[in-house]
């Protein structure tokens, strides 16, 4: 699975203001049997699109909207990251005194 992504392709580029870890909590995550699985021998985990974000699913919120998903999840570990170093200086102010 690959999509474009070169700057030539897109407009409008600006910083994204989502808190993605905040919206990423907010998704009810599930396990379930798609319905032509019969037998259900593959389990999948993931979430309904009807009862997520629209910046998760599409318009018609009957499908996940991938581009953005990993865009947020991408944003997601920036977050974390960004929080993981700066407790990380906190412990070490903590620890040297």
């Amino acid at each position: 699975l690959t999509t474009t992504s070169a700057r030539k392709y897109k407009t409008d580029i600006v910083p994204t203001n989502y808190n993605a870890v905040e919206e990423i909590n907010k998704i009810n995550i599930v396990n379930f049997f798609y319905k032509n699985d019969e037998k259900k021998e593959n389990p999948k985990i993931g979430f309904i699109a009807d009862d997520t974000d629209s910046i998760f699913s599409t318009k018609e919120k009957n499908s996940m909207d991938h581009y953005n998903c990993i865009g947020m999840l991408l944003k997601a570990v920036q977050e974390l990251s960004a929080e993981n170093k700066e407790l990380k200086k906190r412990i070490e102010k903590l620890e040297s005194k």
